[in-house]
């Protein structure tokens, strides 16, 4: 029945609908009226004798495989669409990913009631797109059951993708100011469209330089709702050493420095390890979106590493730039070590090391000068003296 469906289909006449953000082309049969269009969204009915058959194809933001997770969150907000549509009582009849064409398609099957107690059903296709989530669902009342599944299969069959999915790369990453790191497992590199997704989250803590790829950029995608964002780029900086001895004067500049206005605000900055030296972090939101920024000084100024949840929480956060930072590697000449001009390194020692054999050391060496001269200064005196006396 359902080739004899698809044969008959693909003999009809068809309009081409092109969705650019979606990535690909649905060529919609002439039997279905098309309602509305975007590069995001289409909506069709159909005409049928036991009732209309409902169609509605859009996108999720972000590329994730069609996991257990993954299903559960999609049926969530599957039930949230067909309430926004008047259904009420929604569940889920049940949930499965099958194979359609050499495509693996997560097919979910969900029942509701209209506002009147009419018995409805709604079958949604979901597919892995380039950077995205592709979905396809069909709505009707529950006697269309078997002409909702074949409709569904048909549009499937129907739809062509632009790109695949794309390949998930997940580290390491390297960047052109000089430093590259190992991602956690779960995070990777923004694949397609995701990436001005992800720009609009960074940009807003980070103002990146266009045409270049100065930063590494990864994200750990969730089927619905913004990712956890992870990002690590160059800052010029001239300072001296950060160490335990200076480490509560530079924690008031870089506060001044990254926070400005809200400075005062960021809590005190904790002691992290950012590849072979030691950095400091800044915890300077928590709660829902908890901001993380860890910095140490390398040979271009201050790597920085920014972190934001978007589901994590903020003690998983903690553990993923801490993870992150310990497998951070400096790619410059010697390691990417400081470079400290020599003022404010004198600086240093004198603010921060003052029992230093570094800064004792002369002083010891002045004040010894400073006896010699005095005691033979003594020394000729008193031979003058003795010359007085034998006179």
């Amino acid at each position: 029945m359902v080739w004899l469906v698809l044969v008959f289909s693909m003999v009809a006449g068809a309009t081409p609908y092109k969705m650019n953000d979606v990535g690909g082309t649905l060529d919609l049969p002439d039997y279905w009226e098309g309602k509305s269009y975007s590069d995001t969204d289409l909506t069709a009915e159909r005409k049928d004798k036991r009732g209309k058959l409902m169609f509605r194809m859009w996108m999720t933001d972000y590329q994730v495989p069609l996991s257990e997770a993954a299903g559960k969150a999609f049926a969530d907000d599957y039930a949230v669409r067909l309430g926004s549509l008047g259904g009420r009582s929604v569940a889920v009849e049940s949930q499965q990913v099958r194979s359609l064409g050499g495509r693996d398609t997560l097919w979910t099957i969900q029942t509701f009631e209209s506002k009147k107690g009419a018995k409805l059903l709604a079958q949604t296709a979901a597919i892995v797109g380039h950077g995205n989530v592709i979905h396809m669902r069909i709505w009707s009342n529950a006697k269309q059951r078997v002409s909702m599944k074949n409709a569904l299969y048909d549009l499937i069959a129907r739809f062509k993708l632009t790109k695949e999915p794309g390949a998930v790369v997940g580290g390491p990453l390297t960047a052109e100011d000089g430093f590259s790191a190992t991602l956690p497992d779960g995070w990777r590199t923004p694949i397609g469209k995701e990436q001005d997704r992800v720009d609009a989250i960074t940009g807003k803590l980070w103002a990146s330089k266009k045409g270049t790829t100065p930063c590494w950029v990864a994200i750990r995608p969730i089927a619905i709702g913004n990712p956890d964002v992870m990002f690590s780029c160059g800052r010029p900086w001239q300072g001296g050493p950060i160490d335990e001895h200076s480490m509560a004067s530079v924690d008031e500049e870089m506060r001044t420095l990254f926070f400005r206005g809200a400075a005062a605000e960021v809590p005190p900055a904790e002691k992290v390890t950012i590849g072979d030296r030691m950095g400091l972090m800044y915890k300077p939101r928590s709660g829902v979106n908890a901001l993380r920024l860890a910095i140490a000084p390398y040979d271009k100024g201050l790597i920085t590493i920014w972190a934001q949840a978007g589901s994590l929480s903020e003690d998983a956060l903690d553990l993923a730039i801490a993870g992150v930072a310990g497998r951070t590697t400096f790619t410059g000449p010697d390691g990417g070590k400081q470079i400290i001009r020599a003022d404010k390194m004198v600086g240093y020692y004198l603010a921060h090391r003052t029992t230093s054999p570094v800064v004792l050391g002369p002083i010891v060496v002045v004040v010894g000068v400073v006896i010699f001269f005095v005691m033979r200064r003594r020394k000729s005196s008193a031979e003058e003296w003795d010359d007085v006396t034998e006179m």
